[in-house]
């Protein structure tokens, strides 16, 4: 494939991050890129046959096109304004600092300057705030150098007790020159035994690279900062260059602060506004999934009583059993609803204690199918197989009853009529399990990650009353008595939970 140089010119011309103008020898500017228009807001209609005056402050065009004629005599490739504060004037006549950079070139016998711009205002605003500092540090280092001229043993007072941290000076090899501050009573090591040693060897190695990086960009004149993690504990490390008579640096102060505490608040902070936020989320799911689950329930019970009302013949007994029969059925889901947000509740606020207890387990769970019988669809039997005719566990019963009814409830409301839930507890060496298995709608393969999530509904439940909290709560009680919950389902097969537990008693 052929290229266009001459329109890869022009492209590479126009997208370069610098401002780029070609001139002539008159001064014309013949050419422009996108970021000269950016800088000093003409268009390139506008910008271009202007003179390069255009660009130069008022003030002093008249000597910049004296200096521009000269160049013209003797072209060379330089930087111009070096150690000079240069500056170039907008369209709406507003002057901002530049870098400049001139080379040449001729074509046909004819002499073209390109000229690079550099808009460098915030370069100088950042040299502005250096500045500063190290006016601000210098004014520090001469005070404190006086103070230590009178005194010496003031000047040792003061570093001792420097709140939280240490005062440090570093050589170039990052050696310990001195080192003093409260932050040496927290630690085993003192002022003595730190000197000459090496500051690196007191950090973990992943944080050597920021440390090492900090000290060479202040050995090269720049004040540096930088943030340290040490264990569990957090520091700041402020250094700044030590200048000698003649202007080398060969020592750097480091101001080391202990900030662990405000770091532990900060993270603290967006902790809690973290749990805030799912707070708030879970008040809105809350609040939306509470309105439909409770509506249902109480239109069945209200229509219901509306119903039997009508029935006031003895002969019309059947029709308001099973109007009684839609109330008591509501009531049950509603009591269940209750009981669910009720447990959140207890988990949430930590009132929920284990108090292990030993019982045998096969009689347990027949109390279990015995009390849930009520709840099930018409037709719906439980299986119990037991690993063994008795079978003593030492474990909190009421949780673990509450998680297996929670189970068994849910094997029954996603299962049809006519199904068998099975529950079957097997042994092993150091772990009991029990196992809940149903051939319900299952659950689809793509959302089973979220099935222990709060409020979660998989898609093909979504039409099936259920606050979504149910498995949530099961995996609470699960892990608060040692013990795991594991799911394996498959859609319109069915879904096989176990529950299992550390040590048979």
């Amino acid at each position: 494939m052929k290229i266009d140089q001459e329109q890869l010119f022009e492209q590479l011309f126009d997208a370069a991050g610098e401002g780029i103008i070609l001139v002539n020898k008159g001064g014309t500017i013949l050419m422009a890129n996108t970021r000269i228009v950016e800088m000093f807001g003409y268009s390139k209609e506008e910008i271009t046959g202007q003179h390069l005056n255009i660009l130069v402050p008022k003030a002093i065009r008249s000597k910049h096109s004296k200096h521009l004629e000269r160049y013209f005599m003797a072209p060379k490739s330089r930087y111009m304004g070096l150690g000079l504060h240069l500056e170039a004037e907008t369209k709406s006549e507003k002057l901002f600092p530049v870098e400049i950079s001139l080379n040449h070139f001729e074509e046909k016998g004819i002499t073209y300057v390109i000229a690079l711009i550099t808009d460098v205002t915030e370069r100088k605003i950042q040299e502005g705030k250096i500045l500063k500092l190290n006016e601000e540090l210098e004014q520090r280092v001469a005070l404190r150098t006086e103070q230590l001229t009178k005194s010496e043993q003031l000047y040792s007072t003061i570093a001792k007790n420097f709140p939280d941290g240490t005062i440090n000076v570093f050589d170039k090899n990052f050696d310990y020159v001195f080192v003093e501050g409260k932050e040496l009573l927290n630690s085993s090591n003192d002022a003595e035994s730190l000197t000459g040693t090496n500051f690196l060897n007191q950090l973990p190695k992943d944080q050597h690279k920021i440390v090492s990086d900090c000290f060479e960009k202040t050995f090269m004149g720049e004040a540096g900062s930088v943030n340290i993690k040490i264990n569990d504990a957090f520091y700041t490390m402020d250094t700044e260059p030590l200048n000698e008579n003649d202007g080398s640096i060969k020592k750097v102060l480091a101001i080391i602060k202990n900030i662990t505490q405000q770091k532990q608040a900060e993270l603290k902070i967006k902790r809690n506004l973290k749990k805030e936020q799912e707070l708030n989320r879970m008040k809105s799911r809350f609040v939306s999934m509470a309105s439909h689950e409770f509506r249902t329930p109480l239109s069945t019970i209200l229509s219901s009583v509306s119903l039997i009302s009508r029935y006031t013949r003895d002969e019309e007994q059947n029709k308001r059993d099973k109007h009684i029969n839609r109330i008591k059925s509501s009531i049950s889901n509603l009591t269940l609803i209750l009981n669910d947000f009720l447990s959140i509740e207890k988990l949430e606020t930590g009132k929920v204690e284990v108090k292990a207890e030993n019982f045998e387990l096969n009689e347990a769970i027949q109390h279990i199918i015995e009390d849930i019988r009520g709840v099930l669809k018409n037709g719906q039997l439980i299986k119990f197989i037991p690993v063994q005719e008795k079978h003593n566990v030492f474990i909190d019963r009421q949780l673990l009853s509450n998680t297996i009814i929670n189970l068994l409830s849910n094997a029954s409301k996603y299962s049809a009529e006519n199904k068998t839930i099975t529950i079957q507890t097997q042994k092993e060496t150091e772990f009991f399990n029990i196992h809940i298995l149903d051939d319900g709608i299952g659950i689809p393969e793509s959302e089973q990650k979220h099935i222990f999530e709060r409020f979660f509904r998989a898609k093909n439940a979504l039409n099936i009353n259920g606050t979504g909290l149910g498995l949530n709560i099961s995996k609470n009680y699960v892990e608060l008595m040692n013990g795991s919950i594991s799911i394996k389902s498959k859609e319109n097969e069915g879904t096989s939970v176990k529950l299992s537990f550390p040590k048979i008693n």
